[in-house]
């Protein structure tokens, strides 16, 4: 019984300091962004004098009326928007009409389809052939640089038919002994019953887009088609955040308000991130889902 109750205070003090430290660790990570959110709050002349830690001392929406008040960024807001939606229905669609096929073991060359999604997972063919490529098919500094490209994935393709290889075939071949053709089958059956799957690729591609800036930063040589991350990337690199196209500096000069270039950025960070920060935690399940899809097998 000692033993027992000895283990047993072990235990809760072990847990005890597992909550503490995790609680610290989520302080740590956690902090860094309220921290800037409170600076692009605060007006900009009172922040130099420091002393900022948890709350805004003097209270203003100048910092944020400047960056919603310019169209330019206003318009990168608009590309951003468009490419996430665009692919956050395109790469379900591509990758799991790929992933149903594949799911078939009926289907001929089966074995070299799935052989084919191998090497793209682990070798780039670089960037000055991509280069080339776009250059080619007319997609270097336009819109569309953003979608084509990119909605086929490997790796969604193999989410698709890791789980599509799960549901029973018995739901197939009834439906088309009742005389449905596979678009039928595909859409008014595997997708109704797939919605997890199909949830997670597109939370992966609508995160995946909002966030990536490398493609405007490389492909992209007009100001006006830069994505919303693309620009906080120069604005943050930039001394006096200057991007091409727009300089915050003279935009803060041109207004009335108490502001900064400083106080700007953070605003910009905090426009960039929020949004797919108040989306993520709701969606994060199907993060788990989907990487989990096609681990076991019964």
């Amino acid at each position: 019984m000692g033993k027992e109750v000895g283990f047993s205070g072990r235990r809760r003090h072990t847990n005890v300091f597992i909550i503490i430290f995790m609680l610290l660790l989520s302080f740590c990570c956690f902090y860094p962004f309220y921290y800037v959110l409170v600076l692009s709050l605060n007006d900009a002349t009172d922040a130099f004098k420091g002393g900022l830690y948890f709350w805004p001392r003097v209270w203003t929406l100048a910092n944020y009326e400047v960056v919603f008040s310019n169209k330019y960024l206003l318009n990168s807001a608009v590309i951003t928007v468009a490419r996430v939606v665009i692919m956050t229905v395109l790469v379900p669609l591509n990758c799991s009409l790929y992933g149903y096929a594949l799911s078939h073991r009926p289907l001929v060359g089966r074995k070299i389809f799935s052989l084919i999604l191998i090497p793209p997972m682990y070798i780039g063919g670089g960037v000055i052939p991509f280069y080339y490529v776009l250059r080619m098919l007319k997609l270097y500094n336009t819109f569309w640089v953003y979608i084509v490209p990119y909605t086929f994935s490997a790796f969604n393709v193999l989410l698709f038919r890791s789980y599509f290889q799960n549901i029973s075939s018995a739901l197939r071949e009834a439906a088309i002994i009742d005389g449905a053709g596979e678009g039928s089958v595909f859409f008014r059956i595997i997708f109704p019953i797939s919605m997890p799957v199909f949830a997670a690729v597109a939370l992966f591609a609508a995160v995946g887009n909002w966030n990536e800036w490398m493609v405007g930063q490389i492909f992209v040589a007009k100001a006006e088609l830069y994505p919303l991350p693309t620009i906080l990337l120069q604005i943050l690199k930039s001394q006096n955040a200057t991007i091409t196209g727009i300089n915050i500096a003279d935009v803060v000069q041109s207004t009335t308000k108490r502001t900064t270039p400083e106080a700007v950025r953070y605003a910009m960070i905090v426009v960039v991130t929020v949004p797919i920060l108040m989306v993520y935690p709701f969606l994060q399940k199907y993060f788990i889902h989907g990487i989990m899809v096609g681990a076991v097998k019964e």
